[in-house]
């Protein structure tokens, strides 16, 4: 036989193994990004569109950018990892993967590019939903092709492979850390975004066109065409043979023809069911509840501005990705259950009771909390993050264990298919949870009922250092403008003469203004804001920090301006005013 002929060569330097690694990150790392990039792309898309004579429109238009993104990000990459499936009969693989990787180069180029360009809010929608639509179609492209490269390589390279897309997660999840940290101006983060998976895919891309050019990596890409080969010589030998011993023994001889060509779709996906079906659950169980629930979970440490800030991005994202690629890197050190191991679906299985286990975590404004404390939600994250890479990883090293050398591509292109299946139920599941939250939550706002505007409110002791306000509301379907205010004392109709700060939204021409009055005497106003994050028919979350010598404003999480204090009896600042086109929800 051939290996008998011939053994595989080393992977001199592990030249080989980086390279595959490489690849999987390049797979995932340009799509992470884009990702990350979400409020840059809500904030161009709250300018309010010019009218004929080039003056606002009116209010902003709520463009549903995130809904919108999951749905044109998940279709394409499922319909197209399954042309893949059978896209590989015709077209080859290093074409396929050479062109995907650089349209999807183009791509990120021109989204890189149009971060400086104006653009009307309905035009720019537009093209990013085309962008986000080929960007994914031509990924399922890629990834479908690159599993099935990996596959032709022993168990460890599918490992790695799978070990690179992990990192990826880590890259956005420790660059959307710094975007938190940093005052960056918003677009010159976004060119950063863009520029960085260019660059990314530029790398990918050499990668792979050096990857023929390695003897250990050649051994393989090439083995199961020269197992062709030789099966072909061998048969017609084999042949010549029987045909001579047929003829004297006047008996008619069919040279046998199934081991020289590919086995059909169909036939590898009967030797690999298991291990498909198990990878779709993986993940399916896995996007239910990340990132829809687990975003929505909150520190007990409210107190804690700083720690409030990042919770989400730290426990969140930042523990599962990492905790995810811990699993993925595992199995090329112990793969345990084995392939033919009846405990491997049974664990594959029990990863549901993730389900429950973060719904019952500190979810904002459930009812049902079993598990408080941030530790807890840690724990959790961290085991549901790690079975989630471990098992996918081993099912992903184990399907094309299961077929023949020559099928090894199919089994992989196929694994890709029932991969992003499992993708795509797990969204689908989660706007489902999501759905349940939200009607937990609005029988909630109905029970206790909503704030009539306008509101005038005590605020208990006075403000002091270290004290919060926070208003939680939902802007009205075309408003105008709202105004909150601290102010001493609580007035008639009107604000009494001595105001802290008046906060006041502007929809017409998106402006945030703050001002305060002291003694009846208004000062000046301060304009200058990084972005404006109010948009109609949207909550919104206001976090009013009082510090020594100012108050620091948050809204939906993100510092949006200081004001330093007019008034220097902060503990007489006692009465909180709402006004204006909002409905409040929740005060504390």
């Amino acid at each position: 036989m051939y290996n008998e002929k011939k053994s595989p060569p080393a992977d001199r330097g592990q030249a080989v193994a980086i390279i595959i690694f490489v690849l999987g990150l390049g797979t995932l790392l340009p799509w992470n990004f884009f990702m990350t990039a979400s409020q840059y792309f809500n904030q161009r898309l709250t300018v309010p569109n010019n009218t004929v004579n080039g003056t606002s429109g009116g209010p902003t238009k709520d463009y549903n950018y995130d809904s919108w993104m999951a749905l044109l990000s998940q279709l394409p990459l499922l319909l197209f990892t399954l042309l893949n499936s059978f896209l590989y009969q015709w077209v080859g693989v290093r074409l396929r993967v050479a062109f995907s990787l650089i349209a999807i180069l183009l791509l990120f180029s021109i989204t890189a590019a149009l971060v400086q360009v104006p653009m009307e809010p309905d035009t720019f929608f537009s093209v990013t939903m085309a962008t986000i639509w080929f960007i994914n179609m031509f990924s399922a492209v890629l990834q479908g092709s690159l599993f099935g490269v990996a596959g032709l390589f022993p168990a460890r390279y599918s490992t790695l492979f799978m070990s690179g897309q992990g990192l990826a997660g880590i890259f956005a999840a420790l660059a959307m850390l710094l975007s938190i940290l940093s005052n960056a101006e918003k677009s010159s983060a976004a060119m950063g975004y863009f520029i960085t998976p260019c660059v990314a895919t530029l790398g990918t891309l050499v990668c792979y066109l050096l990857l023929p050019n390695l003897e250990f990596a050649r051994f393989y890409m090439n083995r199961s065409q020269s197992v062709s080969e030789e099966l072909s010589g061998e048969l017609i030998s084999s042949t010549v043979t029987n045909n001579d011993k047929a003829l004297k023994a006047n008996v008619k001889f069919i040279p046998p023809k199934e081991d020289q060509e590919r086995s059909s779709v169909l036939a590898v996906f009967k030797k690999i069911w298991l291990m498909a079906l198990c990878v779709t659950c993986v993940f399916a169980v896995t996007l239910s509840v990340f990132p829809v629930i687990t975003v929505r979970v909150q520190t007990v440490y409210k107190d804690s501005a700083s720690w409030d800030k990042v919770f989400t991005c730290v426990c969140c994202f930042i523990v599962f990705n990492a905790l995810d690629l811990v699993g993925r890197a595992t199995p090329s050190l112990v793969q345990r259950p084995s392939k033919k191991s009846l405990l491997f679906p049974v664990a594959v299985v029990s990863r549901l009771v993730f389900i429950p286990l973060l719904m019952v975590c500190n979810v904002q404004n459930s009812k049902r909390i079993l598990f408080s404390h941030d530790l807890a939600f840690v724990i959790i994250m961290a085991l549901f993050a790690f079975s989630n890479g471990y098992l996918a990883t081993l099912c992903m090293a184990y399907a094309p264990q299961l077929v023949r050398t020559k099928d090894c591509e199919t089994a992989g292109s196929l694994m890709s298919f029932f991969l992003v299946l499992g993708l795509a139920l797990g969204a689908s599941f989660s706007f489902l949870l999501g759905q349940l939250i939200n009607m937990a939550d609005a029988h909630r706002v109905a029970a206790q009922g909503r704030k009539a505007v306008p509101f005038r409110g005590h605020i208990t002791g006075g403000m002091h250092p270290g004290k919060k306000v926070v208003v939680v509301g939902v802007v009205d379907s075309r408003p105008d403008r709202f105004y909150v205010a601290l102010t001493r004392g609580c007035g008639t109709n009107e604000p009494p003469p001595d105001v802290a700060l008046e906060l006041c939204v502007r929809f017409r021409d998106r402006q945030v203004l703050r001002r305060a009055c002291v003694s009846g005497s208004w000062g000046d106003v301060d304009r200058a804001v990084p972005f404006f994050p109010f948009i109609r028919e949207q909550p919104f979350k206001i976090e009013i920090h009082c510090e020594h010598s100012r108050f620091r404003v948050f809204v939906d999480g993100q510092k949006l301006f200081d004001f330093s204090h007019r008034l220097t009896s902060l503990s007489d600042v006692d009465t909180l005013w709402i006004k204006g086109s909002l409905t409040i929800t929740k005060l504390a």
